[in-house]
């Protein structure tokens, strides 16, 4: 078996070198295993959500300032994603437009209320960086914050699971939304 966290090769239930539990899984191949979301998809899924929120955060921005403006906005689109996707099964309105959804990494399941918040948290680490950058103005974090998005960003290009960095951490994994049929 492989840790689905490192990639070490382990006999055991948890991996070794890193804690996590390995999941044991059949070698037959799994129908109703749901196929990993492209990283198109997962790019346009961002954008519309991104575009949803954009008038929210000119006007926040407006009212509050460059840097009060986006610590409001950081908190408000934290409730509007964190919201759909655990109200929505792991579906912000980006996922159901391009049928994608986010599950647990582990048992591929629906995430918890916890997942949504870490997962939105290290999502948006980097605009904290860059909030308090120019707060102290200081041109340095604002790199690492631009260096952060680009690797989170190509991150699932070179990963066996499509995963981002904040996918990895929070535990998450985003997949193809079933189809349903009308009868």
């Amino acid at each position: 078996m492989t840790c689905p966290n490192c990639g070490t090769e382990t006999n055991d239930t948890f991996c070794a070198n890193c804690g996590t539990q390995v999941v044991v899984r059949s070698s037959t191949v799994d129908a109703t295993e749901p196929e990993l979301a492209r990283w198109r998809l997962r790019v346009g899924a961002t954008m519309i959500d991104f575009l949803t929120m954009l008038v929210p955060l000119l006007v926040l921005k407006a009212i509050f300032g460059s840097v009060y403006g986006s610590a409001v906005y950081i908190v408000f689109f934290g409730v509007y994603l964190v919201g759909q996707w655990f109200v929505f099964d792991g579906q912000s309105l980006g996922n159901r437009m391009v049928q994608t959804q986010i599950r647990d990494a582990d048992s591929g399941g629906r995430i918890t209320l916890r997942q949504a918040l870490w997962r939105y948290f290290y999502l948006e680490v980097y605009v904290l960086i860059d909030v308090f950058a120019i707060g102290v103005n200081s041109p340095v974090l604002v790199t690492v914050a631009v260096i952060y998005v680009v690797v989170n960003l190509l991150f699932p290009l070179g990963d066996k699971r499509n995963q981002t960095i904040h996918d990895k951490l929070a535990r998450t994994v985003v997949v193809m939304a079933p189809r349903h049929v009308s009868s």
